[in-house]
């Protein structure tokens, strides 16, 4: 998913300069590559840096090294972790595994960039958070606090949006489902 936005922000929205994270940074499969690709769209800067959101020493180095000649602008957060079970079956760790990248991440996002001017802070939540979701609650549970960030965010006059996504075609985290649609005259 975090390839389709950037070179979303990049094609629709000219943005120029990226700075794109994960724990494993250039380490990840396919970053030499996808810095290529961006490039070839139109970025004159693409780094990808090695950085858990969910540490909030990590967030402040990363955003302390930030050019001046290209500063932070905005905030996409696209964490995301599946580890599903039923209500009674989750532990703390099935709990913690989940909500670590997802709401410690963008906490953190969210407190290291208090007092900067951002364009956008976004959020990708899911609808397993209005509608729940079978074998999901802690997933669920991770996306209500998002929507409930962007909303507070929002209440101070910062920018904030949350947008709860449903299930990607040929990416994200339900790639591998099988979808059945079914039309109401059907049933």
């Amino acid at each position: 998913i975090g390839r389709r936005v950037a070179s979303h922000l990049i094609e629709h929205h000219r943005v120029r300069h990226l700075v794109l994270t994960s724990r494993r940074g250039e380490d990840a499969p396919g970053m030499v590559e996808l810095r290529e690709e961006l490039q070839s769209l139109g970025a004159e800067s693409v780094v990808i840096a090695s950085c858990d959101v969910a540490k909030r020493d990590q967030v402040d180095a990363l955003l302390a090294g930030i050019p001046h000649q290209a500063p932070l602008s905005g905030v996409i957060h696209l964490a995301g972790v599946i580890e599903d079970g039923l209500i009674k079956s989750l532990t703390p760790e099935s709990l913690h595994g989940v909500m670590l990248p997802k709401v410690d991440g963008a906490w953190n996002l969210h407190q290291a960039t208090l007092g900067q001017e951002l364009g956008c802070f976004v959020l990708f939540s899911s609808l397993a958070g209005m509608m729940g979701n079978p074998g999901q609650g802690n997933y669920a549970a991770a996306n209500v606090f998002l929507d409930a960030l962007a909303a507070q965010r929002q209440s101070q006059d910062l920018a904030g949006s949350s947008l709860a996504w449903g299930p990607w075609a040929d990416s994200g985290m339900a790639d591998t489902l099988e979808l059945e649609l079914v039309s109401p005259e059907s049933l």
